[in-house]
């Protein structure tokens, strides 16, 4: 891991699997919090748990995006 995001958090939408997955996997080796955000729990929390085992500092969120509470509260758990 780098520390050009340390001290730094990053909310990923659709974490559970892709390029969005890649992303968050990204955004941690480069030191971020990451939180998983995506409708599927399971699979936020299966990359969450990806996060932690590469050495960083993850947590998971379902929320649909498209509504406009699930993004907020996403963000504020995030942010927090």
């Amino acid at each position: 891991m780098t520390a050009r995001l340390d001290g730094r958090a990053a909310l990923v939408s659709g974490a559970a699997g892709g390029i969005c997955r890649a992303i968050a996997l990204a955004f941690a080796a480069e030191g971020a919090a990451v939180a998983c955000g995506d409708i599927d729990k399971a699979a936020a929390e299966e990359t969450a748990r990806l996060v932690a085992a590469a050495g960083g500092r993850s947590i998971a969120h379902q929320c649909d995006v498209a509504i406009e509470r699930d993004a907020e509260a996403a963000a504020a758990a995030t942010f927090a």
